[in-house]
Order: C-alpha cells, then structure tokens, then sequence
C-alpha cells in the first residue's frame, strides 16, 4: 500500500480529472475515488477488507461508516453512459445485454447489464438488479433500453446504433417489436425451436455443414412477429448456432454476433477473474448499484490503461493464438504496478487517460483551475 503523501497524491489527481466528467457531490466522489484506487490496489470488493486501504481521513471504524453510507446515497442513473459514450470512436457502436448473476447464502443475485461493445469487452453503461432469479421479461428489459436511449439522445447526431448482440434468453413478440417500434437492428441468438414463418428453425437448416454458413434473403422471414434476417452455422464442435439479424450476409452477421463475447468478458473482469463483486455481503439493491458502478469505472480505467500499456508492453500470444491476457487484465495489472511503484509518473499517464473524453474548453478551463 502506498504511503500517506503518495496516496493523497494520486487521489487528488484522479478525483481532478474525473469531476468534469462525474456529476456528484465532491464529498461523493472523494469516497468514489478513494475506492477505486483500493478496489485496484486490493483486487476485492469487500468493504470490510477495503476500510483499511481507501485514502480517507479518521480512523478504520470512521472510514468504515463512510464507505456504509456512501453505499446508501442515489448516484446519478446516467452517470456511465456520460463517462463511457465519449471515450468510443465516433460513429458505429454496438450495445451488448446480458444477465451476470449469483447466490449470497439463499438469496438470488441477478443483475441485467447493459453494456457497449469495445475492444473486446463490453463497457457497463446501464444496469437493473432483478428481483428474482432466472431471465428478465420483456418489462424489465424495454425499461432498461428506455432508460438509456433518453439519454443516448444527447449523442445520436456522433453516434450511430447498428446492432444489440444478446443471447437465446432474450425473445418473443413483444421484445422484438419494442426494438424495431425503437428502429435498434438486432443480432439476437435463437433457440432451436424458435418458429420462422410458423415452422421450428432447426427445419429449415438439416442441411448445414461444419463450418458452412447460410441465411435467408434480407426480410424475408418473420420471427416472433418481425421481419428479418436468418443466420445459421454448424460450429465444428456440431452445434447449430441460429441468429435473428438485420444483416444480409451472415459470415458478417456471426462475426457481429462473436462480439457478444465482450459481455462475457465483462462478467469475467468485474467478477472472480478481476475485482470479486460477487464476494460482497452487500445484498440492497440500491447499495449493490452502488458498488457496481464504482467497479465499472475501475473497470473502465483499467481497460483504457490495458490499450496504452499494449502499446509499450506486447501482450504474449499463446500458441492457440489467443492474448495471454486481456486488455482489462493488462491494465488492471499495470495500475497495480504503479500503485506500487509510486513516483515514477506512470500512475498519473494512467489517470490523465480519462481526459480524453472532457471536450476541449472544459480541458482548458481545467488546466487552468483544477478544482
């Protein structure tokens, strides 16, 4: 752990550069802060663990009750859409929804995440904790979807929609019409006995072969009461991969589909192969939201900080071809690494990375009154 001036140090240029882009209480967001460096630094979510390693001032009991109220306040429902929607290249983006879920004792944990597809992960933008385990209903997700295209609204003249990639859970009628009534193209995996034109799909593709991909002419089908486009793949492993989409080709439309892994991966970091969300005892709603968001700005630092770091430090291929380690593991382990190694200017390049999204005068303004 840093000492005592290091650790102020770095809080204080972290806390600068991101309260143009966090619109909060800076008594909030001293203590949003003060964790992310400590989620980073520790690798848990625990805030019993946490009390001892956030720079805040008084003693561990006091920095406890903090960190329990914090947890209580409201933060912003929009607040990572603002900071994550202006770090993507402008033009196409593509939304990922899924489900990451588990159990504290009996109780049934289950967010539903709405995320943006980057660099092989899917950035958090928008979540709902679920009220009961299994999949979301067509309800809870159109909420969801609601929720963030009020505020998407602001950046639909820089940014363009072209696909929700999401899994078999998330069909029928009403789910699919919601999304063409919102003009969002789909790329949505379905089950086997999903009817196309009043017949099972499986019917309609006995003839694939390992590898081969085929579809349907464009709107050419009707599925859950829509018109669209069918793709079909036998994968070598003989699984039949089936996909509602809006694209004609389907060698592009499985390969869009592929980035619905980034949605997985984003599972993958927040949880047991990142920074353990599922180890905490928190079990309110609101409290849980809380803990979530300040893991997914952790979580989107250490992504940006992966992109730069490739860039000095080559991430090792393996022999089957794939990165040794992602780029969210790549940068976790590099912030990691400068925490520890204070003084040398790499933990301060890291945080500077956030700056890239405040629009040019704020970043004037900021240079020359940080606070």
């Amino acid at each position: 752990m840093m000492n005592a001036p290091q650790s102020r140090h770095s809080h204080d240029n972290l806390f600068a550069t991101l309260r143009p882009l966090i619109k909060l209480d800076a008594r909030h967001l001293v203590v949003l802060v003060a964790l992310v460096l400590a989620v980073i630094d520790r690798r848990t979510s625990v805030l019993n663990s946490l009390k001892t390693h956030v720079h805040l001032p008084g003693s561990a009991e006091v920095r406890k009750q903090r960190l329990k109220r914090f947890v209580r306040c409201q933060l912003p429902d929009n607040l990572l859409i603002h900071l994550v929607i202006p770090l993507l290249p402008q033009g196409d983006i593509e939304l990922t929804l899924d489900r990451t879920n588990w159990k504290f004792g009996l109780l049934d944990i289950n967010f539903l995440i709405l995320g943006v597809y980057w660099n092989g992960v899917s950035l958090p933008l928008l979540w709902t904790l679920l009220p009961h385990s299994g999949n979301s209903n067509h309800v809870e997700r159109c909420a969801l979807l609601d929720r963030f295209l009020a505020e998407f609204r602001l950046y639909s003249k820089t940014y363009r929609i072209i696909g929700l990639l999401a899994d078999r859970e998330f069909f029928g009628k009403p789910w699919f019409k919601f999304l063409r009534r919102r003009k969002i193209p789909i790329c949505i995996r379905l089950k086997s006995d999903t009817r196309v034109n009043g017949k099972p799909i499986h019917l309609r593709f006995q003839h694939m072969k390992p590898g081969q991909a085929w579809s349907h002419s464009a709107y050419r089908v009707s599925v859950y009461g829509v018109k669209v486009c069918l793709a079909a793949c036998l994968t070598p492993t003989g699984q039949m991969l089936y996909l509602a989409t809006a694209c004609v080709v389907p060698e592009r439309a499985l390969a869009q589909y592929a980035r619905r892994w980034g949605a997985e991966c984003l599972h993958q970091a927040l949880k047991g192969r990142g920074l353990h969300l599922e180890d905490t005892h928190l079990v309110h709603p609101e409290r849980l939201s809380v803990l979530l968001t300040v893991l997914s700005v952790a979580l989107i630092w250490c992504c940006l900080t992966g992109e730069l770091h490739a860039e000095e430090v080559e991430i090792k291929i393996l022999k089957h071809g794939r990165a040794e380690k992602s780029l969210f593991r790549h940068g976790l382990d590099a912030i990691q690494e400068a925490i520890k190694n204070f003084g040398d200017g790499t933990l301060e390049r890291f945080v500077e990375l956030f700056a890239v999204c405040i629009p040019w005068k704020t970043r004037v303004q900021l240079s020359r009154n940080p606070f």
